[in-house]
C-alpha cells in the first residue's frame, strides 16, 4: 500500500498530467472564485502517469474524510457501503435517489432534504427506501452490459413517465449476442409498467462496448448513448447504432429537425456518430448543449501506421449535432499523438471533430458517468461539468460562458484509498452524490 506521502505526490503528479490537451502551451493560475483556463500545461510539460493506489476493503458507512480543492473544502461520507456494481445514480424530480445496479436492481433512497434549525442548516441522512419490480423478463446482464442508466420524463410529475438503457439477449443470433435497448416505463409507486420499446442499439457479440447513457436536453428531447460494440467501423456506418448517440421524441418517434432526416442510408435517430464506448452524458442545465465522455482506445484496438499501439486516448465531448467524432479514424490529437497525414485529413477534409477535452497520458482517466453541478452549497462550481473516472477521482471541468470552451480543470479527490468512481449526480439538497464500484453511495459536502 503507498505511504500517505506517496499517495500526495501520486496525487500532485495526477493533477500535473491532468490539464488541458489542446492548443498553445500556456499557465494556469487562479483568481478568488475560479481558474483561468491553461489550455494545455500538462502535456507540454510533462507525461506524467498517476498510480490508483491499490483498492482496500473499503471505508464503512458514516465515515467521513476531508479534503481540500482549489475552490471548495468538502467532506466525503459513505452512506451505503452494501451495493453491489452499482452503475448508476440519477436525482428524480421529486428529490429521491435511483441508483442502478449492473445486475438489474434499481434501488430508491429517501429524498435527500435540508432541514433548517435554530438558524443552522443541516442535511437530513439518506437511507434505503424500496427497490423497484417490473424489471423486463428479457434483460441479460452481458460483461460491461447490464441495467445501465435511467431518465425522467421532463412531465414526470404528471405522467410517472421513466426510461431505462439496459441489455438484452438476442434470440435469433448467436448465443452470446446481446443490443442495448432504450425503453420507457410508467413507474406506478415501486413498480414499472407497460414497456414502450424506442430503440434499439447496435448489435455485437462480445461482451463489451455497450455505453450506455440517457439524457434529456433543453429541448425536451431523449438523447441516448451506444457503444459500437468492438464493431469499430459501424461507427462511421448511418445504418447502424454502433458508435452513435440518437436524439428521439419521448414516444420513440423521430424529430423533423435531426441532422441526418432525408439522407439515404441513414437512420434518422442519429445526432451525432464516429463514438467508441460512450458511458457518460448529460446535458447542461441551462443551455441547448450536451457532453458525452468516452472510453478511448487502450492499444489493442487504435495503431498509427509507423508508430504502432498508442496508450489511451479517452475523450470528454461537447455535443454537435450530426458531428463526427472520428473514431476509429480519428484519436487523441496531433498535439498528443503522432497523428499521420490521412488522420489529420480526416479531420480538415471529412471535418471529423477533434475532442473537447482528450487524456491520452499512458492511462488515460477512464471516464464514466458525468453529470453538470446544479446546486447552491458549492457556489464556484455551478454549472462544472463532473466526470466519474474510473481511476480513481473525479475531474471538474469549468467552461466559459458558451458552455464549449474550457476554462480550467481540477481534479476532485473521493478517497485517500483509490476506489474506481461509477456515476455522479447533483442532489435536490445542493450536495453531490457518486457511487463506487466498492459498493459505496457516497455523499461530498462542504467542510
Amino acid at each position: 500500500m503507498l505511504k500517505p506521502t506517496v499517495r500526495a505526490t501520486a496525487l500532485l503528479a495526477l493533477l500535473v498530467s491532468l490539464t488541458l490537451a489542446t492548443g498553445a502551451c500556456s499557465h494556469m493560475s487562479k483568481s478568488a472564485s475560479t481558474e483561468v483556463a491553461d489550455p494545455n500545461a500538462a502535456i507540454c510539460a510533462a507525461k506524467e502517469s498517476f498510480q490508483v493506489p491499490p483498492h482496500v476493503p473499503g471505508r464503512t458507512p458514516a465515515q467521513s474524510e476531508a479534503f481540500t480543492s482549489a475552490l471548495h473544502n468538502y467532506t466525503v461520507k459513505v452512506i451505503d457501503k452494501t451495493l453491489r456494481g452499482p452503475w448508476a445514480v440519477v436525482t428524480a424530480p421529486d428529490g429521491r435517489l435511483f441508483v442502478l445496479e449492473h445486475s438489474g436492481q434499481i434501488y430508491i433512497y429517501g429524498s435527500a432534504k435540508r432541514a433548517s434549525a435554530n438558524g443552522s442548516t443541516k442535511t437530513v441522512a439518506l437511507t434505503r427506501a424500496a427497490s423497484l419490480t417490473g424489471i423486463p423478463a428479457d434483460f441479460k446482464p452481458i460483461g460491461q452490459g447490464g441495467m445501465m442508466d435511467i431518465a425522467f420524463d421532463p412531465a414526470f410529475a404528471q405522467n410517472g413517465f421513466v426510461y431505462l438503457t439496459y441489455t438484452t439477449r438476442v434470440n435469433a443470433q448467436p448465443a452470446n449476442g446481446a443490443n442495448t435497448r432504450v425503453s420507457r416505463f410508467k413507474l406506478d409507486g415501486l413498480e414499472l409498467k407497460d414497456e414502450k420499446i424506442l430503440a434499439q442499439g447496435g448489435y455485437g457479440t462480445d461482451s463489451a462496448h455497450f455505453g450506455s447513457r440517457l439524457a434529456f436536453g433543453q429541448d425536451g428531447k431523449l438523447y441516448a448513448s451506444f457503444g459500437e460494440r468492438h464493431n469499430k467501423e459501424k461507427a462511421q456506418d448511418l445504418r447502424y447504432l454502433n458508435g452513435k448517440t440518437i436524439r428521439i421524441n419521448t414516444d420513440g418517434t423521430i424529430p423533423n429537425d435531426n441532422p441526418f432526416v432525408g439522407r439515404a442510408n441513414a437512420l434518422t435517430s442519429i445526432f451525432t456518430l464516429g463514438h467508441r464506448n460512450p458511458q457518460g452524458l448529460a446535458a447542461h442545465p441551462t443551455l441547448p448543449l450536451l457532453a458525452s465522455a468516452e472510453h478511448g482506445p487502450t492499444g489493442y484496438d487504435a495503431e498509427i501506421p509507423g508508430v504502432g499501439s498508442i496508450g489511451k486516448a479517452d475523450e470528454v465531448n461537447i455535443l454537435t449535432a450530426g458531428g463526427n467524432y472520428g473514431w476509429p479514424v480519428i484519436f487523441g490529437s496531433p498535439q498528443t499523438l503522432p497523428w499521420t497525414q490521412a488522420m489529420k485529413d480526416a479531420v480538415s477534409r471529412d471535418k471529423m471533430i477533434i475532442a473537447t477535452r482528450e487524456y491520452t497520458t499512458p492511462d488515460g482517466i477512464a471516464p464514466s458517468g458525468i453529470a453538470y453541478y446544479t446546486g447552491t452549497v458549492f457556489p464556484s462550481w455551478n454549472g462544472d461539468l463532473f466526470v466519474a473516472a474510473l481511476r480513481g477521482y473525479l475531474v471538474r471541468l469549468k467552461f466559459a460562458a458558451d458552455g464549449r470552451t474550457l476554462a480550467g480543470e481540477e481534479v476532485i479527490q473521493i478517497s485517500k484509498t483509490g476506489s474506481r468512481v461509477r456515476d455522479v449526480t447533483t442532489g435536490i439538497d445542493g450536495l453531490i452524490y457518486v457511487v463506487t464500484d466498492l459498493g459505496e453511495l457516497v455523499q461530498i459536502s462542504p467542510n
